[in-house]
């Protein structure tokens, strides 16, 4: 582009100079021209807000002008200025906020003419919708912020989250998973809307109910199982806990993990034992709607290892405590597993009674037996030293106890009474919460 300025010095007309102006890296700063040509005018017409485009009209010119060259300048006088445009009309952009706008032409014969500043160019406003937040205000939840409708509609949104009003770094997307800090205060989201030609504009949503406690799961059974100790000297005992989770994001609980104290028929304690489980894969049908519920239900199972050193009989499994998490597309839910449910289970020996061996001599039965049993053989253990056998006879087609016998520390057992008649007898291991009832054997004679 070519601006001629008029040349003087000591107050005399030297001539005019053609002074060439770069543009190649941005718009170049120039001082307003000076003078103007009598009887030539530019007026410069149309809005002054961003985004309107001013238009020219020329009056007076003895030459039709062949190229115009718009300014933005800082202020309505003086001011640093910039070229802006060179076509016969002018759009108003962002970086005009603020400034005044002329036009300048030169030519031959009317010289430079240049015309008033128009100003100052105002910014396009944008009318903001009404952010909202969505989702469940509990932890580990997620929410999800709603820009509402805005005029024009922005080109982007950008969002800001708050809790309890002040900033929560980091957290600029449009969902927000809420984490254990959040509990007690209330939510709410900054929303920006952006768009060329207007200014930046902010509207913050209402705040969320207050954040609460993920929820708990629930267990509706808490049950262990009886075991009988076949072989060896360890056996484990199964336990299981079935759980219910009521939430409204967790759509697959992918994990639950209690613990329960262990304790033997005295009331001593044998450890614990750690129950695991996952819940059915939950998936809604159709879209997603974050303030869809969902039950889950599952169960979660362990084994509790029972070995020598161990009392036999009830073992007592309580309060299982622990954490349920699952996840969701927008991240890990989770939350916390308490009960006061106890389960009970038998650890029981097995009872083989050797077939007896009857003896008749006169009037005296004698009756031998061994009864053989996998007992663990530690210091504490009473085994079956002196527990109680029955020997019981058939009378009219019923069994009578005839006498009660205990047991040598060997298992084995011998025993005589006196009989007029012959008739069936058996042995019936009188048994208790840790052996396997009712096992007999039985002779006749």
């Amino acid at each position: 582009m070519t601006v001629r300025h008029e040349l003087k010095r000591h107050s005399r007309r030297l001539g005019t100079a053609v002074v060439a102006i770069s543009l190649l890296f941005g718009l170049q700063a120039i001082a307003a021209p000076s003078a103007r040509a009598t009887g030539a005018t530019l007026t410069v017409s149309g809005g002054l807000k961003v985004g309107d485009t001013l238009g020219l009209s020329p009056s007076g010119f003895s030459t039709a002008p062949s190229s115009y060259s718009w300014y933005s300048y800082t202020a309505p006088s003086g001011g640093s200025g910039a070229w802006v445009g060179g076509n016969l009309t002018y759009t108003l952009s962002s970086g005009d906020v603020g400034h005044y706008i002329l036009v300048f032409t030169h030519t031959a014969t009317d010289g430079d003419v240049l015309s008033e500043r128009v100003g100052p160019v105002e910014a396009v406003v944008m009318t903001p919708g009404t952010p909202a937040v969505s989702g469940t205000a509990i932890v580990g939840a997620s929410l999800w912020a709603d820009p509402g409708t805005w005029d024009p509609t922005p080109d982007s949104y950008s969002y800001q989250w708050l809790r309890n009003g002040s900033v929560i770094s980091g957290e600029t997307s449009e969902v927000y998973r809420l984490v254990a800090a959040d509990l007690g205060a209330k939510i709410s989201v900054r929303v920006t809307g952006t768009k060329t030609g207007y200014d930046d504009v902010t509207a913050t949503s209402a705040e969320s109910d207050t954040v609460a406690a993920a929820p708990a799961a629930t267990l509706t059974a808490f049950t262990a199982s009886d075991v009988v100790i076949g072989s060896g000297r360890c056996v484990s005992v199964p336990v299981s806990a079935t759980y219910q989770v009521s939430t409204y994001e967790a759509w697959a609980v992918t994990n639950v993990t209690l613990t329960s104290k262990v304790t033997n028929k005295r009331g001593k304690k044998l450890g614990t034992v750690t129950l695991t489980g996952s819940g059915p894969d939950y998936t809604p049908a159709g879209a997603v709607s974050p303030n869809r519920r969902a039950d889950l239900v599952g169960t979660a199972t362990g084994t509790f290892k029972w070995c020598t050193g161990d009392y036999l009989g009830a073992i007592k499994f309580a309060a299982p405590k622990g954490t349920w998490t699952g996840t969701y597309t927008s991240g890990a839910v989770g939350g916390s597993v308490t009960s006061t449910l106890t389960a009970t289970g038998h650890v029981k020996a097995t009872i083989a009674i050797t077939t007896p061996k009857l003896t008749v001599k006169g009037t005296t039965r004698t009756l031998a037996a061994t009864i053989k049993t996998w007992v663990p053989d530690v210091k504490g253990w009473r085994a079956l030293a002196g527990s109680k056998v029955d020997v019981q006879k058939l009378v009219d087609g019923n069994w009578v106890k005839l006498k009660t016998v205990r047991l040598s520390h060997t298992g084995k057992l011998k025993t005589s009474w006196k009989a007029t008649a012959a008739t069936s007898y058996r042995l019936v291991f009188g048994g208790n919460s840790v052996t396997v009832d009712g096992t007999s054997a039985v002779v006749t004679g």
